[in-house]
């Protein structure tokens, strides 16, 4: 299970999270306001469809390790986004969903699951 979870005050390679992460990142490195938070990487969302066909589930610790380093007894957002968004070339606005107000490990799964398949 290595790198399915970075914190946000992390150096975070655009590889592993993409532009907007990695970009956000770098301002709370710089001393701007941006609220704390975790990135589930592209390798968290490869295994979550690594063994299944035609569906998506949790990988195997991967719950646990969002709830150990998150807050569960406070409303989360949950945002899904590409790697490749907002290139200079392409703009994936609107194409992938937010969850808000979500608390709770159960509904904080929902939440990643929802996301990682908004666009399928």
């Amino acid at each position: 299970m290595q790198n399915w979870v970075i914190h946000l005050s992390s150096d975070l390679p655009i590889s592993l999270v993409g532009r907007k992460a990695a970009a956000l990142a770098r301002l709370m490195g710089a001393g701007f306001p941006v609220p704390s938070g975790v990135c589930l990487t592209t390798e968290a969302f490869q295994a979550a469809f690594a063994t299944q066909t035609g569906g998506v589930s949790m990988p195997d610790g991967l719950l646990e390790a969002l709830v150990q380093a998150l807050p569960m007894q406070v409303p989360l957002a949950v945002r899904s986004s590409a790697v490749l968004e907002d290139l200079p070339e392409t703009s994936q606005a609107g194409r992938y969903i937010t969850r808000i107000n979500v608390i709770g490990a159960a509904a904080l799964e929902q939440a990643v699951l929802d996301c990682w398949t908004s666009d399928r």
